[in-house]
């Protein structure tokens, strides 16, 4: 995808924190420029709490069931230690709290903390023209400037006006964008 998407002349985005573990592979292989995009961890918690993320802990609370949530974690690690070699699948990078953290607040805490250690460790490892870091709350068109001077490309003002108008909503409040 991201040849193909090269080759049309464009840009290929992605957004998914799953693809931290690939920042140097995706350096490596593509010369790719990274965009740190980062929210202030009282709104994710805010967020996620909206969200429902992690009700008490009991046997009932995931979306697992059965055999198989009993199962799952011993899987993981069995699949962790004897099968690296063969790749992985996205539950190998699925972050569950230690058990250390009974409360949902702590939970979602410490998620904001996993994910945004793991990138800035392997941004860690770039160069510093390879990437840049954003407050998702101070992202305006100073921000958006920034983003497209890092990029190097031209950018109308008018593309430039409705980019900072898409920034404004909230993907997961707003009727357009829901699924």
């Amino acid at each position: 995808i991201i040849k193909q998407t090269r080759g049309n002349g464009c840009i290929y985005i992605e957004s998914s924190h799953y693809c931290s573990h690939l920042i140097s592979i995706l350096d490596d292989l593509y010369g790719a420029k990274f965009i740190y995009l980062y929210r202030d961890g009282r709104d994710f918690v805010r967020s996620g709490l909206e969200r429902e993320w992690w009700y008490p802990d009991n046997f009932f609370s995931s979306h697992e069931t059965g055999l198989k949530k009993v199962l799952q974690p011993l899987i993981r690690k069995v699949r962790r230690k004897y099968f690296v070699e063969i790749g992985h699948r996205w539950e190998d990078y699925q972050l569950i709290p230690p058990r250390e953290y009974k409360s949902r607040v702590g939970k979602i805490s410490w998620l904001w903390v996993e994910i945004n250690s793991v990138i800035q460790k392997e941004l860690s490892s770039l160069s510093a023209d390879k990437y840049i870091s954003i407050r998702l709350e101070e992202f305006n068109k100073r921000g958006l400037d920034k983003v497209i001077s890092f990029l190097d490309i031209d950018v109308s003002e008018n593309v430039k006006d409705q980019m900072i108008n898409i920034s404004k909503q909230k993907p997961n409040k707003t009727k357009e964008r829901s699924i």
